[in-house]
């Protein structure tokens, strides 16, 4: 299957699967509120690109996608979990197409305490799906059972690690380019690409670990800075200029602050932090191109990209996955 075939597929084991979960915790009381709550992780979840079960899909091979679905499930499951909490702490407003959970229980409870402490309850009860999941699976394979809890736990540490670093990151002037990298390679290269991989290679019995390494590492890292540079491109209908305004550390913010001569310096300074205009964003968009800050951050999506193919050999499955998420955004 190719991820628009998995995705099909997958979305609906999934939504079966969540109907289970939200039933069951339904019966706990007669509440209409709390059952309404829960039920709106449905709308959250529905749309997502189910990338990370796919590479653990595609790296486990199986005819018989069927009998790994618990797996498969408990990825997007912690996914959604985080996802439902990275909105919270980045007040963002949409997801999937529809509000936010702590939007959408602001907005049903007119106070934003009780909708961000109804987003953090959904995001630990996705979480504990999550496991749940994981668990049904292990005690079906059960010769899988401690590499697939250590990996499993590995990424939720790894991810809140990385997370932890971003969030601080608006906080600090600048952060050295070795602790960016380690940012990107936590909060993305890692949770996304390496971990979902490994488990793929544990299900089927194989280790996948220095593939998953070398191939996951250089993708999920190229592709966190292709997110990031999407973020500062005029010429994307995705960007929002939003790193910039929050002083988000980024491969891009760190070569203005450390690489640009002087006068550009100077300029990129007068921008960072504050709600920017459209012709402020055209304005700095000029900025990143005469400082060569566009150029730096290009060549190496470039560098990655490259170290990502040569990782893959021989294998055109896992080139193809690599072109994949080279093209989504260039």
């Amino acid at each position: 299957m190719n991820l628009q075939e998995f995705r099909e597929w997958f979305d609906v084991q999934f939504d079966r699967k969540i109907e289970e979960k939200i039933s069951t915790y339904n019966t706990y009381s007669t509440s209409e509120d709390v059952h309404a709550i829960v039920t709106y992780v449905k709308q959250v979840a529905a749309h997502g690109k189910r990338f990370r079960p796919y590479l653990a899909y595609i790296a486990l091979g199986s005819e018989k996608p069927e009998e790994h679905i618990d797996l498969f499930v408990a990825i997007e499951f912690l996914h959604l979990y985080a996802i439902i909490h990275d909105d919270i702490m980045d007040n963002g407003s949409m997801r999937h197409g529809v509000a936010c959970a702590h939007r959408k229980f602001t907005e049903l409870y007119f106070a934003q305490r009780v909708g961000g402490s109804l987003a953090i309850l959904l995001g630990d009860l996705v979480f504990q799906w999550s496991y749940e999941s994981l668990w049904s699976y292990v005690r079906t394979y059960p010769s899988t059972q401690e590499r697939i809890l250590g990996v499993f736990n590995e990424l939720v540490g790894e991810v809140i690690h990385g997370q932890m670093i971003d969030v601080v990151s608006p906080t600090k002037d600048t952060y050295p380019l070795s602790l960016i990298i380690q940012k990107m390679y936590l909060k993305t290269a890692r949770y996304s690409f390496v971990h979902p991989i490994r488990l793929g290679y544990i299900a089927k019995g194989e280790n996948g670990d220095e593939f998953a390494e070398s191939f996951g590492g250089a993708l999920g890292t190229m592709f966190q800075i292709q997110d990031d540079m999407i973020d500062v491109s005029v010429q994307s209908n995705k960007s929002s200029f939003l790193d910039i305004e929050t002083n988000q550390q980024t491969i891009l913010s760190w070569y203005m602050r450390n690489e640009a001569d002087a006068k550009h310096q100077d300029e990129f300074k007068t921008y960072i932090g504050r709600s920017l205009t459209d012709a402020e964003k055209a304005n700095l968009s000029g900025i990143f191109e005469e400082s060569g800050a566009y150029a730096y951050v290009k060549k190496e999506i470039d560098r990655y990209f490259e170290k990502a193919i040569q990782s893959a050999r021989d294998s055109d499955v896992w080139k193809g996955i690599a072109h994949m998420v080279y093209t989504r955004t260039s």
